[in-house]
């Protein structure tokens, strides 16, 4: 309620805002200690995380540019009041199939990959022993 009329204040320009404090937030710190586990990986391991991280993620893309252009065909086609022209009755018929099973390949090859690369982490992490301090 309060806010309501300072803010009917504000608009009005009876509020005079060089008069209003403005106050920071407070917090009290809290130290913390962190000891995470540290894997030993060497260079080929980390830059084949990488490439098939970044190798995923271009499936993924392409999978869904696939798919975005599946769903322009089909909703130009749903609002179009027109009748279809030879090229468009073949984007729609043979192209709209072609593109949807596309992106579909691509979203599995995505999973799969991603998939690849947990199993390379598991490897990684199963290999590694702690060694006491």
């Amino acid at each position: 309620m309060a806010e309501q009329a300072g803010i009917k204040q504000i608009a009005d320009g009876s509020l005079d805002l060089n008069q209003i404090a403005t106050q920071g937030a407070t917090f009290k710190p809290r130290y913390v200690e962190r000891n995470p586990l540290m894997w030993a990986l060497s260079e080929t391991d980390m830059e084949s995380l990488s490439t098939i991280g970044t190798l995923g993620t271009v499936f993924y893309s392409i999978g869904g540019f696939f798919l975005g252009c599946t769903a322009d065909i089909l909703i130009g086609y749903g609002g179009s009041s027109t009748p279809l022209s030879e090229i468009g009755a073949f984007f729609l018929y043979k192209g709209s199939w072609a593109l949807g099973i596309a992106a579909i390949g691509c979203f599995v090859g995505g999973f799969l990959i991603n998939r690849r690369r947990a199993t390379i982490m598991k490897t990684i992490k199963k290999e590694t022993r702690q060694i006491s301090q």
